[in-house]
């Protein structure tokens, strides 16, 4: 098995695939359409994780321009997802250190998770990622994990 991973500058890039992997995750929220994919991608902001010709991960990812603490720009990591035949084999874990060298050093990059998305919070947590705050809105409860530490891992 070997793992490619691809972005924005690439042409072998199948949508339709990363659009399935989306549909067929289980507790995903947010379903892209086809053009929606596209434009995630073009506008670089995706890194998608292929063996041979098929697409087995993907992770989204996108400037907060609104935040800034102390300066740094924060970039939010969303809708990773391995499929499930290629699980705990460190794709994940890939993905992310890819996002991270497309962020620039001294911006901070983020994960939010919601605390009823068990499967994503033990992810982060076991990847090395630092849960920063846990905080609540009227519906639920959210962490965010820093992901700074994971560019050394």
């Amino acid at each position: 098995m070997i793992i490619k991973y691809l972005d924005y500058t690439d042409k072998q890039i199948h949508f339709e695939q990363i659009h399935q992997l989306l549909k067929n995750e289980e507790g995903h929220i947010f379903i892209f359409s086809l053009d929606k994919i596209k434009k995630i991608i073009q506008n670089k902001n995706a890194i998608i994780a292929i063996d041979k010709e098929r697409v087995i991960g993907f992770v989204k990812f996108y400037k907060k321009m609104s935040d800034k603490i102390l300066f740094r720009n924060i970039w939010q990591c969303g809708s990773l997802v391995v499929h499930p035949d290629y699980r705990n084999r460190g794709i994940g874990k890939q993905l992310i250190k890819k996002l991270l060298d497309k962020i620039a050093l001294n911006d901070l990059p983020i994960a939010v998770v919601r605390k009823t998305n068990i499967n994503s919070e033990n992810f982060f947590r076991k990847i090395g990622a630092i849960e920063a705050i846990n905080a609540k809105t009227s519906k639920e409860t959210f962490y965010f994990f820093d992901l700074t530490n994971i560019r050394n891992i």
